[in-house]
């Protein structure tokens, strides 16, 4: 795939004031992304001021314009525009008040956690320069809930009771490795397994998940280790 085409293409979507259905802000939210991976500067700053007109007033961002709030979709909103020098605290504090007490976020306050949303919150934390052991519930991390998720076979599941899949195992990994969106360019660091939080292993597929201990290793990224016999490195 040229991914020069693809920042062509995308540029084709953009109507002058957002991208798709003018009902939607989960579509700019994304093309902001985009944009960014794109380097596109000048359709970055135009995108930046739709998301922005899509803030509800708890600092949330929902899937459609002034829809309500999800940590999905906030936390999107959050790595799509960090690091321009805009203010994301009430974004921030927004999640804060969405985590149950097992450390893992739901879609929405009051419903159970899932790996999409704690990853998609993970990765938005991270985006904010922030330490998610600092949102640990008591010894539990929102990594260690993670795995919770994680089945006999190395795969995620979305909750407690279902079966995994491909997308929860996408997002995981993405939340593990706390490499927040866009991630521009190939990740070439180099695992540092002097450090390990937790390691678990399964004879089927011989999967070992490593986190490094990034409360003491102040600046260490959680990393993913799945070994096979090629033994293969994510990240």
């Amino acid at each position: 795939v040229n991914s020069a085409n693809l920042c062509a293409n995308l540029k084709k979507g953009w109507n002058g004031k957002m991208f798709g259905d003018a009902k939607l802000l989960n579509d700019d939210i994304f093309g902001l992304l985009a944009a960014r991976a794109c380097k596109d500067a000048g359709l970055t700053n135009l995108l930046r001021t739709t998301v922005i007109q899509g803030q509800n007033a708890d600092g949330g961002y929902g899937i459609t314009f002034k829809g309500k709030s999800n940590v999905d979709m906030t936390s999107a909103a959050i790595q799509s525009l960090a690091n321009s020098g805009i203010n994301l605290k009430v974004s921030r504090d927004y999640l804060q008040t969405q985590q149950n007490t097992d450390a893992g976020f739901p879609y929405q306050k009051g419903a159970f956690s899932n790996t999409a949303s704690t990853a998609w919150a993970i990765t938005a934390l991270v985006s904010l320069g922030e330490d998610p052991h600092a949102w640990n519930k008591g010894e539990t991390s929102p990594w260690s809930y993670l795995l919770t998720n994680q089945t006999a076979t190395g795969a995620f599941r979305w909750t407690s009771g279902e079966e995994s899949d491909v997308l929860m195992t996408t997002y995981a990994v993405t939340g593990l490795l706390g490499k927040p969106w866009p991630i521009i360019g190939a990740f070439s660091e180099k695992p540092d397994y002097s450090k390990q939080e937790t390691v678990k292993e399964n004879s089927h597929q011989k999967t070992e998940v490593v986190l490094q201990d990034v409360a003491k290793n102040k600046g260490g990224q959680p990393l993913v280790k799945e070994v096979s016999k090629e033994e293969t490195f994510f990240g």
